[in-house]
């Protein structure tokens, strides 16, 4: 890992999960030249939270589960390709399990945002889409998808 990405980390109290192969039939990511998708990743298994904002998640431990979900996120990004080779996220796509009439999503997904810029810096300043659906596999409450692009390799 680039000292940067580690010393924000640590400034943060933070640190990356393990990250594990799809458990399913997909991969965990594709390069089409120096872009990079992403599958969708929820948070770590030792997140003890599972169910629906609205319901019984609250807002706080919303924002808890896309915090964990997005160093899951980098956690993949780090495995895979490095996060020092990282030249910007393009996107980020955060889903959030709600009731009908839950409508923070942006709220929760903010603290997917916040990681992603506080250990990325600038190159962590992305787009961004905050999708609310009835659930989320295993029963977790946020799932994030990300694109990436990769600073060229020469």
């Amino acid at each position: 890992m680039a000292p940067e990405h580690n010393d924000r980390l640590t400034q943060a109290g933070w640190t990356l999960p393990a990250v594990h192969p799809p458990r399913f039939n997909y991969v965990a990511s594709i390069a089409v030249g120096d872009i990079v998708y992403f599958a969708g990743k929820t948070p770590p298994p030792e997140f003890e939270h599972r169910g629906r904002l609205g319901d019984d998640i609250d807002i706080d431990t919303g924002r808890l589960a896309a915090q964990a979900t997005a160093l899951h996120c980098l956690a993949q990004v780090e495995a895979e390709y490095g996060l020092g080779n990282v030249k910007r996220l393009l996107k980020l796509t955060g889903f959030v399990a709600a009731t009908a009439d839950f409508t923070s999503q942006p709220q929760v997904i903010d603290a997917a945002s916040d990681v992603f810029t506080t250990v990325l810096g600038e190159a962590g300043r992305h787009t961004r889409s905050a999708i609310g659906v009835a659930s989320l596999p295993g029963g977790w409450p946020v799932e994030l998808e990300i694109t990436v692009l990769l600073t060229p390799q020469r």
